[in-house]
């Protein structure tokens, strides 16, 4: 299906808030989708983002990026010293069917991130170390019209634990164009 999405950014109470509505298209019904995030600054060396969700496309795994949509509700603490940074979050998730909204899964998950930040001229190259876990719980009797689209697929793990590294640059100029890498 299709999505028709509206955002709008607003400086509320002295940090960055972020407005989201709109409407997911279905087969056989649409849903209204709506989000807000609020980033507060704490300190000249600490940040706070909450963010919550509801109706989202779901892109964990190929089955629910068909039939599933996911609600959500999270948020990040962010601390930094000179370049280098740090940030832990946390966020539950609630994964419904698109068609009859009907649950589908739930869980919660943690992240751990730290980093360095170096600033060229217009361009920001960070270096980072990205740690998450996950759990989830499925339902013991699976919707029916998932088991259908894909008999014997788990929709998603009961837990998944990730490690990597990353690099990314961001505000490269390319002619008329600014770039961003990850």
């Amino acid at each position: 299906g299709s999505e028709l999405l509206a955002r709008v950014h607003l400086p509320l109470l002295g940090g960055r808030t972020e407005l989201a509505g709109g409407v997911i298209e279905g087969r056989e019904r649409n849903a209204l989708q709506g989000a807000v995030a609020h980033t507060q600054p704490l300190a000249s060396f600490a940040e706070a983002r909450l963010d919550a969700a509801v109706n989202e496309p779901a892109d964990e795994s190929a089955v629910l990026m068909v039939e599933g949509l996911r609600s959500r509700v999270g948020g990040a603490l962010t601390v930094t010293a000179g370049r280098a940074y740090g940030r832990a979050g946390a966020e539950l998730k609630r994964w419904s069917s698109r068609e009859g909204g009907g649950e589908l899964a739930s869980g919660g998950a943690g992240t751990l991130e730290i980093g360095v930040r170096e600033h060229r001229a217009d361009t920001e190259i960070s270096l980072r170390l990205y740690g998450s876990h996950q759990r989830n719980e499925l339902p013991v009797t699976p919707d029916p019209a998932i088991a259908a689209l894909a008999p014997g697929v788990t929709l998603l793990p009961e837990e998944l634990s990730m490690l990597g590294i990353g690099a990314s640059a961001a505000g490269v100029r390319l002619g008329p164009a600014r770039l961003l890498a990850d």
